[in-house]
């Protein structure tokens, strides 16, 4: 919640409120409908994925399971921390259709894995053929905005240390429950498992190739949607931007410090699309706004079907 606040009151502090109204009032219903409807198709691709990443771990689920499935995991994705929640309750339900607990948890893995990778290469592809487009707005500058900040190798040397004086307590923690030596075969298991999963999509290569040919056309059926959705903002701004933007968005939305990314996702999109001398901080928000407005109506879908129950394996 101090997250969002923080992004909602930074994002406030640098707005021209009239202009921000005036541009969320020229959303049009018909194109943000329409750009909807192509997110809700994008995420029937995304049910395809997964279901082939099942199979090759010889976890037969069908397809339409798989569709209730995603789109229930899509809806909690949008109101759990970051835009992962959801895959924790994919994983909950699908462990509901077979006795593969573990290798199900895995390909939910697997098949949020291909959408980071679709991600970064849908933007790095944008990136090339879009050298200094982006700019430092702020100064003036023609060159691209170049990253400064901690060292990378001094946030991993964090994050090492971290992880290791986490797993030294659990360790103190069973060895003193008397618990150690079965928490060790346990891992040592899990850990085989997981093993024998990737064995599995490492000999069967084309599987992990669909999948990822799949994830590239469900997000970019996705960045059309919100292309498509603005169209009426009249923001000059190509279409090749919005695959570059948003894509990285959703990376940057996956962080876990906000329910569905909320604030952070807008802050990424904001920073971005304002670094274009043509685009004000204001339509960079607005474009936001439409995104954030389409995940919450392409997300209803999941509310349904989760309090319908229709997710669940029949009973006999």
């Amino acid at each position: 919640m101090i997250v969002v606040l923080a992004a909602v009151g930074l994002l406030a502090a640098t707005q021209d409120m009239r202009s921000l109204f005036a541009g969320i009032k020229s959303i049009s219903l018909m194109p943000l409908l329409a750009g909807t409807s192509l997110f809700i198709i994008a995420n029937f691709f995304v049910a395809v994925r997964w279901k082939g990443l099942l199979n090759t771990l010889d976890i037969y689920l069908p397809v339409w399971a798989a569709a209730k499935i995603t789109f229930v995991g899509m809806f909690y994705n949008n109101m759990l921390l970051s835009n992962i929640g959801g895959d924790l309750l994919r994983v909950w339900y699908v462990a509901k259709y077979t006795d593969k607990r573990l290798e199900a948890a895995f390909s939910v893995v697997a098949d949020r894995l291909c959408g980071f990778a679709a991600c970064i290469i849908m933007a790095i592809a944008g990136l090339l053929f879009s050298k200094g487009l982006f700019v430092n707005a702020a100064s003036g500058d023609t060159q691209p905005v170049e990253a400064q900040g901690t060292p990378l190798l001094v946030k991993l040397a964090v994050a090492a240390f971290i992880s290791f004086t986490v797993f030294a307590i659990a360790a103190i923690v069973f060895w003193k429950m008397g618990k150690l030596d079965d928490a060790i075969v346990k891992v040592k298991s899990h850990i085989k498992r997981f093993t024998a999963a990737i064995v599995l999509y490492l000999k069967n290569p084309m599987s992990l190739v669909k999948a990822m040919a799949i994830t590239l056309a469900a997000q970019s059926v996705s960045v059309l949607g919100i292309y498509v959705a603005c169209s009426s903002l009249d923001i000059d701004a190509p279409m090749k931007v919005y695959f570059i933007v948003f894509p990285l968005s959703w990376v940057i939305g996956a962080l876990p410090v906000s329910p569905g990314g909320l604030g952070v996702l807008e802050l990424g999109v904001v920073a971005m699309f304002a670094s274009m001398p043509q685009v004000s901080p204001e339509q960079a928000l607005t474009l936001a706004l439409c995104q954030r407005l389409i995940f919450l109506a392409g997300s209803m879908p999941g509310l349904l079907i989760h309090l319908g129950g229709f997710h669940l394996p029949k009973t006999e």
